[in-house]
């Protein structure tokens, strides 16, 4: 069976966690399964990385951002569309929801749905954003719909209207590997995790008013956070909750934020709403404590090996995290439950049910 995965978000991430997903699934594809990929121009760091792939992707350095993202899509979007007209390959992964591919398109075609955010919290988002409608095509006229979660598969059900045997849930895996962890220099002795992003449904705002009442109750706990530098709105928060010199955010690589896991005393997932939740796996490798939301798919993807706080609670949100820093028995229980939780979870895993999927539509 021939597998054609498109460029989109080759195309649109140089990191994050779709595009890693598509590499993870691809590289682990059974040998009855031929994967090929239209992406000709990208800078996707994950691409360009795993071996698994015969033809190199090309960058145009210099370009302005802009500039090069629109060339990008344009190459890649003819190749998609060549390739398609052709009829190469006996199924069709989109890899983003353009619709661009439907009026080639002359197989069936498997979207995977990895959050419904924008139809969650459409308040968020720029109201020219096209992003929704064009879900809302790509998913409706799939022939077959993977969710990432029970919690994702409710969602597109009760948003869209589609019947349940449309739709297979396959769990994501994670790629932390703690034994080849980085030491990452200048971490104070004791401290909380964040990791990711800061949008608005991420709670980070909410999160940093809870840690102000741990810090107080433990004055030489910091909080380093991984990813973007904080925003200007983010700092002056910081700044007015008197944590100057206690919050820190730093961009670090996998073997790194191996490290920061396993040296933190828990990592906190404050967000109101994931489609799967790929660090709590992560965190659950690396031997770290989990406090998170009792919200959206985290009790599915955690389990008991976690401990959970109202996401729209202060209080809540500090109580739960200083419960596991105060308890040393507890964090050891909670490592051993993790790391009996996350056996159930792998790439290996989600690229074996996917291929059986493929398998059931041809």
């Amino acid at each position: 069976m021939n597998v054609l995965f498109d460029h989109q978000i080759f195309t649109l991430q140089k990191f994050g966690g779709i595009s890693r997903y598509f590499v993870e699934i691809m590289k682990r594809m059974p040998d009855d399964i031929n994967v090929n990929n239209s992406t000709l121009l990208s800078d996707n760091f994950f691409l360009k990385t795993d071996a698994y792939r015969e033809r190199k992707t090309f960058s145009i350095p210099l370009l302005k951002k802009r500039t090069k993202t629109e060339l990008y899509l344009k190459v890649n979007d003819w190749k998609t569309l060549h390739d398609l007209r052709e009829k190469k390959s006996d199924l069709f992964h989109p890899t983003y929801f353009n619709p661009y591919f439907l009026k080639a398109l002359k197989t069936p075609y498997v979207m995977t749905v990895h959050d419904m955010i924008y139809e969650r919290f459409p308040d968020l988002f720029d109201k020219s954003d096209p992003t929704i409608a064009q879900k809302k095509e790509t998913i409706t006229r799939a022939d077959k719909i993977i969710a990432i979660s029970e919690c994702t598969k409710k969602d597109v059900m009760d948003i869209y209207g589609i019947p349940a045997e449309r739709i297979e849930v396959i769990y994501h895996g994670h790629s932390i590997d703690p034994k080849v962890e980085q030491p990452v220099k200048g971490l104070p002795e004791h401290y909380l995790l964040y990791v990711g992003q800061r949008f608005h449904y991420k709670n980070f705002n909410r999160f940093l008013q809870a840690f102000a009442q741990i810090h107080a109750q433990y004055p030489e706990m910091h909080l380093i956070c991984t990813g973007k530098k904080f925003s200007r709105n983010e700092t002056e928060l910081i700044s007015r909750l008197g944590l100057s010199g206690y919050v820190s955010c730093r961009f670090v690589n996998d073997k790194e934020l191996a490290y920061l896991y396993s040296h933190a005393l828990c990592f906190v997932f404050p967000s109101l709403y994931e489609g799967f939740g790929i660090p709590i796996l992560e965190a659950y490798e690396s031997k770290c404590p989990v406090a998170l939301s009792n919200a959206s798919c985290f009790p599915e993807i955690a389990g008991d090996a976690a401990r959970y706080f109202d996401p729209y609670d202060i209080d809540s949100m500090a109580a739960t995290i200083s419960e596991i820093i105060s308890d040393a028995r507890l964090r050891s229980e909670m490592i051993d439950k993790g790391l009996h939780r996350v056996k159930g979870f792998s790439w290996e895993k989600t690229a074996l049910q996917t291929a059986a999927l493929y398998r059931s539509m041809t």
